[in-house]
């Protein structure tokens, strides 16, 4: 993936691999991160890495 995909093609390539994690790369493929579940669990209970209310 890169920085730049959009939220449901991330969805899509971990769903269609059936992946725990996908890499972040930069244009010439330098990894750079990774999109977790963790990350999507926090993103669809609205909390951020700190674990407060985003936007409350």
């Amino acid at each position: 993936m890169r920085g730049t995909d959009e939220l449901p093609a991330v969805l899509r390539v971990m769903a269609g691999s059936r992946a725990d994690a996908v890499p972040v790369v930069d244009r010439a493929g330098r990894l750079r991160g990774l999109v977790t579940l963790w990350h999507l669990a926090e993103l669809a209970a609205g909390v951020d890495r700190a674990g407060s209310v985003v936007g409350g």
